[in-house]
């Protein structure tokens, strides 16, 4: 699941079994966070996260198969997770979204010119996950130039967690 889901948008990150194997393998540490969405008695969705440093916790990683995309499986495991590391003293939640494909028009830019303006204007493409994660309440806060390759940047959104109900959720 996790090599077919990363196909598109970050083919590099877990291109074969084996990596994908490595990641679940590391994600199942004590240190990790997991949560699955099981139907069936099959894994369609995972979603893991970490701590990083002080109130910050690392969302990573997200899967859904494709099959059952769009069916609220994401949203659920987000708020799930969301619940564990308020749990933990999270403040905030960090993750990562690459591009490493052109689906974003952040692609091939130079973007230690001027990133901030740059940012102003972020578009996605249909298949990036950028969408989905202003969708469930994450905001881009800032942009790793050439993260994956130059001109592959990696997009940084953040949400925040662990606050009394309806304050900046």
């Amino acid at each position: 699941m996790l090599v077919r889901s990363f196909q598109v948008a970050s083919p590099n990150w877990v291109p074969t079994s084996e990596r994908a194997r490595e990641v679940v393998v590391e994600a199942l540490s004590p240190a990790h966070i997991n949560r699955a969405f099981v139907l069936a008695g099959r894994i369609m969705g995972w979603i893991g996260a970490r701590h990083d440093y002080g109130a910050v916790w690392e969302l990573h990683p997200l899967v859904v198969a494709e099959n059952v995309r769009g069916r609220g499986i994401g949203r659920a495991l987000v708020d799930a997770i969301v619940g564990l590391v308020e749990e933990q003293g999270a403040l905030t939640l960090l993750l990562g979204t690459s591009d490493e494909s052109g689906l974003t028009n952040l692609f091939g830019r130079d973007l230690f010119r001027q990133p901030l303006d740059i940012l102003q204007n972020i578009e996605a493409a249909r298949g990036h996950p950028l969408g989905f994660w202003l969708n469930v309440g994450f905001a881009v806060v800032g942009v790793v130039p050439d993260a994956e390759g130059i001109g592959k940047p990696t997009i940084l959104l953040a949400k925040a967690v662990g606050r009394a109900r309806g304050s900046r959720r």
